[in-house]
């Protein structure tokens, strides 16, 4: 039986590798890929064709390649060496996990990428760590060597809106204005049924279906919360079904309704010590109590009327959300069993 996150040559229609390699093309050397090129990616996976471009001279030169982070700069280590990377979705206890990863594997074996930006190191750059951790799209932890344990923490999507409401409230004004956070702006002004009928907000990529989308084969450079909501309209529908293939591929997912005891499964599958007592970091009343980009908020009720539309909002991350949850939660079919 073949390891879940080994490469797998990608299937689907043409058209949709075409659209897969262009994107790629796009983010990393900011152009089309030409057509003898094309030609032969279409036939290869997505992370093969990644790290063809990753180590190829045009990006080297392109000023995005970051050289290795750690020692004197020129360290670069063994690349089969097993990686646990943890795709962190906002809003679902990862600042905590973070750590945790941290504590149980040493500070200075995590990447410092924290952000969607793992395509501008090479692999080269990303060989000496064995831990990455961050808000990354499932696309980015392809672009990671080696063999990848897969994990990631779910929250019941609706709550986690409603968290990402009272997160993005909490905001001074004058912060808001400062780092132009789109979100933060409309969650400052607008209470919480008039932000989540408000057509900008449920049409922003971190708002609609944002689960899905991270989990999906489409990169989602533009997630992040400040400036413009990215244009792209892509196929929703199709996300979803890739995201639930690419859930396959993980070795864990633990859930918010039972943090405590899915850190414990957690460390058990890493074979990590348990945790005696789990500090809770970057909760919302400790940042609005420390963080002086903070400022206290009370929390608010979405009425039924808003609860049923924010449905529309997550009805294809409620699909992968309950997926993951038949797939990992406690009494769930061992997740290896049927791995090919």
């Amino acid at each position: 039986m073949s390891h879940p996150n080994r490469d797998v040559p990608a299937s689907g229609p043409p058209q949709q590798k075409i659209r897969q390699v262009t994107v790629l093309y796009r983010a990393l050397l900011g152009r089309q890929p030409d057509p003898k090129a094309l030609e032969v990616h279409v036939r290869e996976d997505l992370q093969t064709v990644a790290h063809k471009i990753l180590n190829s001279q045009e990006f080297r030169q392109s000023g995005k390649h970051q050289p290795a982070l750690s020692g004197n700069g020129n360290d670069i280590g063994p690349v089969d060496v097993e990686r646990v990377v943890y795709l962190h979705i906002p809003k679902c206890g990862g600042t905590t996990l973070h750590a945790l990863l941290a504590a149980w594997y040493g500070a200075g074996t995590v990447h410092p990428e924290r952000l969607n930006r793992l395509n501008r190191y090479s692999a080269a750059a990303m060989t000496p760590y064995r831990v990455f951790s961050g808000h990354y799209d499932y696309y980015s932890t392809c672009l990671i060597p080696g063999q990848r344990r897969l994990v990631s923490f779910l929250r019941d999507p609706r709550d986690r809106l409603i968290s990402l409401y009272h997160f993005h409230r909490a905001h001074r004004p004058e912060f808001v204005e400062q780092q132009n956070l789109v979100l933060a702006r409309w969650a400052v002004r607008l209470d919480i049924d008039a932000y989540f009928a408000n057509e900008t907000v449920r049409a922003h990529l971190a708002v609609n279906n944002s689960i899905a989308r991270h989990f999906s084969d489409v990169p989602q450079f533009g997630h992040l919360w400040n400036g413009a909501p990215d244009p792209r309209q892509d196929d929703i529908s199709l996300m979803r079904d890739q995201a639930l293939k690419n859930l396959a591929r993980f070795d864990f997912v633990g859930f918010m309704s039972d943090y405590d005891a899915s850190v414990a499964r957690l460390a058990e599958l890493l074979g990590k010590p348990p945790v005696a007592q789990i500090e809770a970091k970057q909760t919302l009343e400790g940042l609005m109590q420390d963080n002086p980009n903070m400022r206290r908020i009370e929390k608010q009720t979405p009425s039924a009327e808003t609860l049923s539309q924010m449905e529309e909002l997550v009805i294809h991350d409620r699909t992968v959300y309950d997926a993951a949850r038949e797939r990992f939660a406690p009494g769930a079919a061992d997740p290896g069993a049927g791995s090919a």
